[in-house]
């Protein structure tokens, strides 16, 4: 997987769950077993939006070609995921999220792991020792 491939993929998920969670915030707060009161629902769309809009940054970078700026977002990124990850795993254990939310558990693992992934594969390029 390449940069490109990983910013399509991860702002496509993000664009998507993003809008799910904006539009239609009963159905995923039913889905993911979280109250619907409207102070939860309030707050669930707000994380909807931001998660499009990082959904939206991830696609719109796709063509970015410097590698020390594709590092930075895959680090940003990268914590992001783990952040998300420890909170959605807390949620679990302590019943505040049902068991649909392993799935996102599942999607946080995976990018979390091509993010490594495609950093690792754009290590910084070396300088071109001098007179040669």
């Amino acid at each position: 997987m390449n940069f490109r491939t990983l910013s399509v993929v991860s702002g496509i998920l993000g664009m998507a769950f993003g809008a799910a969670s904006t539009l239609a915030q009963p159905f995923m707060a039913s889905l993911y077993g979280l109250p619907t009161e409207a102070a939860n629902i309030g707050q669930a769309r707000a994380f909807g939006g931001v998660l499009f809009v990082w959904g939206l940054i991830a696609f719109a970078l796709r063509d970015l070609a410097e590698r020390a700026a594709q590092r930075a977002l895959l680090a940003a990124n990268t914590a992001g995921y783990a952040i998300q990850l420890v909170l959605t795993l807390h949620g679990i254990g302590t019943g505040t999220l049902n068991a649909v939310s392993w799935s996102s558990v599942a999607i946080y693992l995976a990018l979390a792991a091509a993010t490594l992934l495609v950093m690792r594969r754009t290590a910084p390029v070396h300088a071109v020792h001098a007179g040669r």
